[in-house]
Protein backbone atom coordinates (compact mmCIF):
# COMPACT_ATOMS: atom_id res chain seq x y z
CA UNK A 1 0.00 0.00 0.00
CA UNK A 2 1.37 3.31 -0.77
CA UNK A 3 1.02 6.31 1.58
CA UNK A 4 0.91 9.51 0.02
CA UNK A 5 2.42 12.21 1.70
CA UNK A 6 -0.76 15.42 1.58
CA UNK A 7 2.57 17.62 1.35
CA UNK A 8 4.06 16.20 -1.88
CA UNK A 9 3.05 18.74 -4.47
CA UNK A 10 3.96 18.69 -7.98
CA UNK A 11 5.76 22.11 -8.45
CA UNK A 12 4.17 24.49 -10.34
CA UNK A 13 5.71 25.24 -14.24
CA UNK A 14 5.58 28.63 -13.87
CA UNK A 15 7.03 30.83 -11.11
CA UNK A 16 4.07 31.97 -8.91
CA UNK A 17 3.67 35.19 -7.18
CA UNK A 18 3.31 34.95 -3.21
CA UNK A 19 0.16 35.88 -2.35
CA UNK A 20 -0.98 37.00 1.61
CA UNK A 21 -2.57 34.23 3.61
CA UNK A 22 -6.13 35.10 5.05
CA UNK A 23 -5.93 31.87 7.25
CA UNK A 24 -2.38 31.76 9.19
CA UNK A 25 -0.54 30.96 12.41
CA UNK A 26 2.61 33.28 13.70
CA UNK A 27 4.71 31.04 16.32
CA UNK A 28 7.52 31.58 18.39
CA UNK A 29 9.35 29.74 21.06
CA UNK A 30 11.55 30.35 23.91
CA UNK A 31 13.85 28.28 25.45
CA UNK A 32 15.71 27.77 28.67
CA UNK A 33 18.86 25.79 29.39
CA UNK A 34 18.41 21.92 31.09
CA UNK A 35 19.28 21.38 34.40
CA UNK A 36 23.04 21.63 35.93
CA UNK A 37 23.73 18.60 36.65
CA UNK A 38 23.00 17.00 32.95
CA UNK A 39 24.86 20.29 31.81
CA UNK A 40 28.11 19.29 33.42
CA UNK A 41 27.45 15.42 32.67
CA UNK A 42 27.65 16.87 28.81
CA UNK A 43 30.13 19.41 29.21
CA UNK A 44 33.13 18.97 26.94
CA UNK A 45 36.99 19.05 28.14
CA UNK A 46 38.14 22.14 28.01
CA UNK A 47 41.52 23.04 26.59
CA UNK A 48 43.34 26.20 27.40
CA UNK A 49 44.34 28.26 24.60
CA UNK A 50 47.76 27.49 23.41
CA UNK A 51 49.93 30.34 24.14
CA UNK A 52 48.57 30.46 27.56
CA UNK A 53 51.59 29.27 30.51
CA UNK A 54 50.62 30.49 33.30
CA UNK A 55 49.18 28.02 35.51
CA UNK A 56 46.26 30.40 36.85
CA UNK A 57 45.84 31.84 33.26
CA UNK A 58 45.03 28.70 31.93
CA UNK A 59 42.91 27.91 35.09
CA UNK A 60 40.88 31.27 34.54
CA UNK A 61 40.57 30.48 30.57
CA UNK A 62 39.11 27.13 31.29
CA UNK A 63 36.83 28.47 33.77
CA UNK A 64 35.99 30.91 31.25
CA UNK A 65 35.08 28.50 28.57
CA UNK A 66 32.76 26.46 31.11
CA UNK A 67 31.30 29.57 32.39
CA UNK A 68 30.34 30.52 28.48
CA UNK A 69 29.15 26.86 27.95
CA UNK A 70 26.43 27.10 30.59
CA UNK A 71 25.47 30.23 29.88
CA UNK A 72 24.63 30.02 26.49
CA UNK A 73 23.10 26.53 26.48
CA UNK A 74 19.31 27.76 26.37
CA UNK A 75 20.63 28.27 22.59
CA UNK A 76 21.14 25.22 21.45
CA UNK A 77 18.53 22.27 21.45
CA UNK A 78 21.43 19.50 22.51
CA UNK A 79 21.64 21.34 26.26
CA UNK A 80 18.63 23.80 26.04
CA UNK A 81 15.11 22.68 26.19
CA UNK A 82 11.67 24.59 25.12
CA UNK A 83 10.18 26.44 27.96
CA UNK A 84 6.92 27.94 26.25
CA UNK A 85 5.31 28.29 23.03
CA UNK A 86 3.35 31.25 21.68
CA UNK A 87 0.78 30.95 19.15
CA UNK A 88 -1.19 33.82 17.32
CA UNK A 89 -4.09 32.94 14.65
CA UNK A 90 -5.94 34.44 12.29
CA UNK A 91 -9.12 32.99 12.92
CA UNK A 92 -8.66 31.84 17.13
CA UNK A 93 -7.22 33.73 20.32
CA UNK A 94 -3.88 33.40 21.09
CA UNK A 95 -2.01 30.04 22.62
CA UNK A 96 0.40 29.92 24.94
CA UNK A 97 1.82 26.57 25.83
CA UNK A 98 4.57 26.90 28.70
CA UNK A 99 5.81 24.81 31.40
CA UNK A 100 8.96 22.78 33.29
CA UNK A 101 7.50 19.66 31.65
CA UNK A 102 8.94 19.98 28.08
CA UNK A 103 7.80 16.84 26.96
CA UNK A 104 4.28 18.12 27.51
CA UNK A 105 5.05 21.96 26.23
CA UNK A 106 6.68 20.30 22.83
CA UNK A 107 4.44 17.06 22.17
CA UNK A 108 1.19 20.18 22.68
CA UNK A 109 2.60 22.51 20.21
CA UNK A 110 3.95 19.54 17.61
CA UNK A 111 0.20 18.27 17.89
CA UNK A 112 -1.67 21.96 17.16
CA UNK A 113 0.72 22.78 14.57
CA UNK A 114 1.25 19.80 12.22
CA UNK A 115 -2.59 19.46 11.55
CA UNK A 116 -2.59 23.38 10.33
CA UNK A 117 0.26 22.95 8.27
CA UNK A 118 -1.11 19.46 6.83
CA UNK A 119 -4.18 21.81 6.15
CA UNK A 120 -2.32 24.42 4.25
CA UNK A 121 -2.78 26.58 7.12
CA UNK A 122 0.50 28.96 7.03
CA UNK A 123 3.02 28.96 9.78
CA UNK A 124 5.13 31.70 9.91
CA UNK A 125 7.65 33.46 12.29
CA UNK A 126 11.10 35.18 12.32
CA UNK A 127 14.39 33.41 11.83
CA UNK A 128 12.26 30.05 12.63
CA UNK A 129 14.39 28.23 9.47
CA UNK A 130 17.42 29.14 11.50
CA UNK A 131 16.25 28.48 15.36
CA UNK A 132 12.66 27.93 16.49
CA UNK A 133 12.11 24.75 13.70
CA UNK A 134 15.24 23.26 14.33
CA UNK A 135 15.19 23.44 17.94
CA UNK A 136 11.73 22.52 18.23
CA UNK A 137 11.98 19.56 15.58
CA UNK A 138 15.01 18.13 17.76
CA UNK A 139 13.22 18.13 20.94
CA UNK A 140 10.31 16.31 19.90
CA UNK A 141 12.77 13.97 18.28
CA UNK A 142 14.63 13.57 21.75
CA UNK A 143 10.83 12.93 23.65
CA UNK A 144 9.90 10.85 20.35
CA UNK A 145 6.66 12.83 18.83
CA UNK A 146 6.77 12.50 15.34
CA UNK A 147 7.91 15.28 12.87
CA UNK A 148 7.29 13.49 9.45
CA UNK A 149 5.57 15.96 7.79
CA UNK A 150 7.74 19.17 8.62
CA UNK A 151 10.52 18.48 6.35
CA UNK A 152 10.66 17.52 2.55
CA UNK A 153 13.64 16.11 0.71
CA UNK A 154 14.59 16.60 -3.06
CA UNK A 155 18.01 15.56 -3.38
CA UNK A 156 18.02 18.36 -0.26
CA UNK A 157 16.16 18.60 2.68
CA UNK A 158 14.14 21.59 3.43
CA UNK A 159 11.32 23.14 5.78
CA UNK A 160 8.18 21.99 4.56
CA UNK A 161 6.46 25.18 2.45
CA UNK A 162 4.16 26.00 4.73
CA UNK A 163 6.89 26.73 7.27
CA UNK A 164 7.20 31.04 6.54
CA UNK A 165 10.16 32.38 7.40
CA UNK A 166 9.92 36.39 7.33
CA UNK A 167 13.63 37.05 8.09
CA UNK A 168 15.24 35.38 4.45
CA UNK A 169 12.24 37.09 2.81
CA UNK A 170 13.48 40.73 4.10
CA UNK A 171 17.01 40.08 3.48
CA UNK A 172 16.53 38.45 -0.05
CA UNK A 173 20.35 36.86 -0.08
CA UNK A 174 21.82 39.54 1.80
CA UNK A 175 23.90 39.36 5.36
CA UNK A 176 21.50 38.80 8.54
CA UNK A 177 23.54 40.35 10.42
CA UNK A 178 21.24 43.39 12.11
CA UNK A 179 18.06 42.19 10.86
CA UNK A 180 16.74 40.57 14.54
CA UNK A 181 13.18 41.05 15.21
CA UNK A 182 13.78 44.02 17.91
CA UNK A 183 15.57 46.04 14.99
CA UNK A 184 13.31 45.41 12.56
CA UNK A 185 10.16 46.42 14.71
CA UNK A 186 11.85 49.50 15.20
CA UNK A 187 12.55 50.20 12.05
CA UNK A 188 9.04 49.66 10.70
CA UNK A 189 7.76 51.89 13.39
CA UNK A 190 6.29 49.24 15.44
CA UNK A 191 8.11 49.68 18.71
CA UNK A 192 10.77 47.34 19.99
CA UNK A 193 11.12 44.11 22.35
CA UNK A 194 10.02 44.10 26.41
CA UNK A 195 12.95 42.31 27.42
CA UNK A 196 16.21 39.64 26.21
CA UNK A 197 15.10 35.93 25.23
CA UNK A 198 18.46 35.33 26.53
CA UNK A 199 16.78 35.12 29.99
CA UNK A 200 13.17 34.12 29.29
CA UNK A 201 13.69 31.26 31.42
CA UNK A 202 15.23 33.15 34.93
CA UNK A 203 12.11 35.71 34.06
CA UNK A 204 9.72 32.62 33.84
CA UNK A 205 10.78 31.41 37.41
CA UNK A 206 10.59 34.39 38.71
CA UNK A 207 7.33 35.86 37.50
CA UNK A 208 5.88 33.59 35.16
CA UNK A 209 2.86 36.60 34.03
CA UNK A 210 5.98 39.14 32.40
CA UNK A 211 7.58 36.02 31.09
CA UNK A 212 4.20 35.32 28.89
CA UNK A 213 3.67 38.60 28.40
CA UNK A 214 7.26 39.18 26.80
CA UNK A 215 6.10 36.49 24.98
CA UNK A 216 2.58 37.47 23.48
CA UNK A 217 4.61 41.14 22.62
CA UNK A 218 7.32 39.00 20.51
CA UNK A 219 4.01 37.33 18.34
CA UNK A 220 2.45 40.24 17.99
CA UNK A 221 5.53 42.16 16.95
CA UNK A 222 6.17 39.05 14.10
CA UNK A 223 2.28 39.25 12.97
CA UNK A 224 2.89 43.19 12.63
CA UNK A 225 6.16 42.46 10.58
CA UNK A 226 4.23 40.11 8.64
CA UNK A 227 1.38 42.41 7.77
CA UNK A 228 3.75 45.16 6.91
CA UNK A 229 5.57 42.48 4.48
CA UNK A 230 2.12 41.26 2.92
CA UNK A 231 2.57 38.06 3.71
CA UNK A 232 -1.13 38.02 5.73
CA UNK A 233 -3.32 39.86 5.35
Amino acid sequence: MTINDPLNDIEPTQPQRLRASDRWIIFDIETGSQDEEVLKAQMPEFTPAANLRDPEKIKADIEAKKARYLSQAALSPMTGKVVAVGILQSHGDPLLIHGEDEERVVREAVEFITPLMVDRVSCIGFNIHGFDLPFLRFRAMVHKIPTQFWTRYTGRAYWAEKFRDLLPELVMGRDFAGYNLDAVAKAFGLGGKTGDGAHFHETYKKDQKAALDYLLKDLELTRDIAKRMEVIE
